[in-house]
């Protein structure tokens, strides 16, 4: 066994975390500040840039179903 290998089992992680390869999700309070921002933005939208912001969501979210 590799000294990476038990150095990541000592840690309980894998080798890509303890060599910072394996990309982490954004963390939780990231995306609560993100929506913070959206929902900020779009509230003080007009209805017309509301619902094109609604249109180019849907679309990322389609296109990303295709993709996966």
């Amino acid at each position: 066994m590799g000294s990476r290998k038990k150095i990541a089992d000592y840690f309980g992680i894998s080798v890509e975390e303890l060599m910072g390869t394996k990309k982490e999700p954004a963390g939780q309070g990231e995306l609560e500040r993100e929506w913070a921002d959206i929902e900020v933005a779009y509230k003080s939208a007009t209805p017309e840039a509301r619902a094109a912001a609604k249109a180019a969501a849907l679309a990322v979210l389609e296109s990303s179903k295709k993709e996966g």
